[in-house]
C-alpha cells in the first residue's frame, strides 16, 4: 500500500497501487523496489496510468544504474547539467542531493544549478558539461570536434552510453513539464 498521499502534479489525479490490476502492481511493486520507496509519485506516479510506459522507463533508467560504462559520480554529474538545462525542478531535487552523495563537490553542483559559463566550472567537468548542454534538447547535430574530443577522451561505449543519458533524462524533463509535475518546496524557494 502507498504511503505517498500528495500528488505532484493537478493533470492527473494520483494513482494508487491498489487501483491498479495484478500486472500494474508488479509493474509498481518493481518500480518502488528499484528506488527503495513504498510508493510513487512524480512524473512515475503519472506514468502508471500507463504501467508498461513506466516499466519501459525503468529498464532504461536500470540500465544506466547498473550497466552502462559510467561511474555513479559521472552518470549523476551529466544527470543534473541535463536537469537543470531543461529546468526540471522536480528532479533536480532528487539528483542534485544524489550528485553531492556521489562525489560530486557541492560548489560544482551549485555552479550547475546557477548555469555557470563554461570558463566558471573546473576543467575537469567542463568537457561534460558542454557536451550535455550541447546534446539537451538539441535541434541540430552535436558539433564533431565535441563529439570527437568526447571520444578521444572517454571512449566510444562511455561516449554512447553518455549520448542514451542526455535523450533518457531529456525524456525525464519533458514528461515533468508535459504532466505539469511540481518541485517540493525546498527547491521552489530557490533561484533556478
Amino acid at each position: 500500500m502507498s504511503t505517498m498521499t500528495t500528488p505532484a502534479t493537478d493533470r492527473f489525479p494520483f494513482v494508487k497501487r491498489e487501483d491498479l490490476d495484478a500486472a500494474g502492481q508488479i509493474i509498481w511493486d518493481k518500480r518502488c523496489k528499484a528506488v527503495n520507496s513504498t510508493g510513487l509519485g512524480g512524473h512515475f506516479n503519472v506514468m502508471m496510468r500507463a504501467p508498461k510506459l513506466c516499466q519501459a522507463v525503468s529498464e532504461l533508467e536500470g540500465y544506466f544504474r547498473f550497466d552502462s560504462a559510467h561511474s555513479k559520480h559521472d552518470r549523476e554529474f551529466i544527470t543534473i547539467v541535463v536537469l537543470r538545462k531543461a529546468a526540471a525542478r522536480y528532479a533536480w531535487a532528487r539528483h542534485e542531493k544524489q550528485a553531492i552523495r556521489d562525489g560530486v563537490p557541492a560548489a560544482v553542483v551549485e555552479q550547475i544549478r546557477m548555469q555557470a559559463p563554461l570558463t566558471e566550472i573546473p576543467p575537469s567537468y567542463r568537457l561534460l558539461t558542454e557536451f550535455a548542454r550541447a546534446l539537451t534538447f538539441a535541434s541540430e547535430e552535436l558539433p564533431r570536434e565535441l563529439f570527437d574530443r568526447m571520444l578521444k577522451e572517454k571512449g566510444e561505449r562511455w561516449t554512447l552510453d553518455a549520448i542514451a543519458l542526455v535523450g533518457h533524462y531529456s525524456l525525464v524533463a519533458t514528461t515533468i513539464h508535459g504532466f505539469g509535475v511540481r518541485a517540493r518546496d525546498e527547491v521552489d524557494g530557490r533561484t533556478f
